[in-house]
């Protein structure tokens, strides 16, 4: 069976893996955070904290859908107890 999105996944995994740290670095170390404007406040500019699931941003990002990822690794276990299951 072949999984494509784990494919997709291997060659950007430290890319990903490095950006998610520095996203969380910033936010924890720093108390940043991403933010959107919104220029109808009160005749000026309001920065509007956005609520950042850093898995599901770095997810789309990279173009990897994680309800498929999430199907593979199901289908990866059951091909693992199968093998298992099936060995004397």
């Amino acid at each position: 069976m072949t999984y494509p999105m784990h494919d997709k996944l291997k060659p950007v995994a430290h890319q990903s893996q490095v950006i998610g740290e520095f996203i969380e670095w910033c936010a924890d170390h720093k108390g940043w955070f991403l933010a959107t404007y919104d220029d109808n406040y009160r005749g000026g500019h309001e920065a509007i904290r956005v609520p950042v699931d850093i898995t599901a941003v770095l997810a789309e990002f990279f173009d990897i859908d994680l309800a498929v990822l999430e199907e593979e690794k199901r289908a990866m276990l059951r091909t693992i107890r199968e093998t298992v299951e099936g060995t004397p």
